[in-house]
């Protein structure tokens, strides 16, 4: 009776669906608010390259690198894309957290001023100068091995703090006389500055210190998960791809995302994608490849202008296992 039943469904042409594929669930954590350089992300999940590898990734902004390690090591967050800094302090207070492909390859802090302000050119030109930006933020940290390393005199500038949009309108009015950020805010400041009638004078960091800037980072959770972390390393990696070949493409799965954005910030940081991600390393053995010598000069710094409670080696902070697999799954 049962089987009769079977073939009569058949011949209606009824079809049985097939029980759906579950998804794993990963949360993506940024390190700030969303920006054009977090493309790669947006491009694989609104192209399916998570879906492809099982996974429902959801894509949550940050309140800040420290912020984001944090949240990864607490299981909070699943993967998170952050400065090398708090990943370095939270390895040496015993967390497991690593990072598992590389984003910006230098440091992308910059610093800015205005010609008919400061017109800062300069670490030296910073003495006795005033900087503003939220407190403890990296680029205001960085600028003493900046200027240390230019041979001026850090304990010259006045630090005042502030948010950190409240930086970029005080800077054009004049009320600071520079203020640091990643040179993907660029368009912010150019166009405030503008509008002041006013020039931009910038120049940026990895001029003077060599240092890995944001990366992605895996916790407790997904490190115990190897084959999960292949699969998302892989579907990032495309989306790294296609996002530096359209970054207007990527620029635009962000504001379909997020239409309320400001679409000129959005397209003019997308547009950065193809100057951060390539160095000596990833030129010669492919995209989000990190190199143990360049891991250790950043922890170097680190440990001399941040408190660790131990000096890591490299190999407890990253590992290239993922992206290398990745890779070769590509050249297949």
């Amino acid at each position: 009776m049962r089987a009769s039943a079977v073939v009569c469904f058949s011949a209606l042409g009824i079809a049985i669906a097939a029980p759906a594929v579950a998804q794993e669930k990963i949360v993506a954590l940024m390190n700030f608010t969303i920006q054009g350089d977090h493309g790669p992300f947006f491009v694989a999940k609104e192209k399916g390259y998570f879906r492809e590898a099982g996974l429902d990734v959801e894509i949550q902004r940050g309140f800040g690198s420290g912020d984001t390690v944090k949240k990864v090591v607490a299981g909070v967050a699943d993967i998170g894309f952050a400065d090398p800094v708090p990943i370095i302090q939270a390895v040496a207070e015993g967390q497991q957290v690593r990072a598992i492909m590389g984003g910006y390859m230098q440091e992308p802090c910059a610093l800015y001023s205005t010609a008919e302000g400061a017109n800062i050119k300069s670490p030296k030109e910073m003495e006795g100068r005033t900087i503003g930006g939220p407190p403890a933020d990296i680029c205001i940290v960085l600028l003493q091995p900046v200027m240390e390393r230019a041979g001026a005199d850090w304990s010259k500038v006045k630090v005042q703090n502030m948010d950190a949009p409240t930086r970029i309108p005080l800077l054009a009015a004049g009320k600071i006389d520079a203020a640091g950020s990643f040179a993907e805010k660029e368009v912010l400041f150019e166009k405030a500055i503008k509008q002041a009638g006013k020039t931009m004078v910038t120049w940026p960091f990895s001029k003077y210190i060599e240092k890995y800037s944001v990366m992605t980072i895996a916790g407790k959770n997904l490190l115990s998960k190897p084959e999960t972390l292949r699969k998302f390393t892989l579907a990032l990696l495309r989306g790294y791809e296609d996002a530096i070949k359209d970054p207007d493409a990527a620029a635009a799965t962000i504001l379909k995302a997020h239409p309320e954005f400001d679409r000129d910030y959005i397209l003019a940081s997308a547009r950065t994608i193809d100057r951060v991600v390539w160095d000596p390393t990833t030129k010669s053995k492919g995209l989000g490849t990190l190199d143990a010598k360049k891991m250790a000069a950043t922890i170097d710094l680190t440990a001399k202008y941040w408190k660790l409670a131990k000096k890591p080696a490299p190999e407890e902070i990253f590992t290239n296992e993922y992206i290398e697999w990745a890779h070769a799954q590509r050249k297949r």
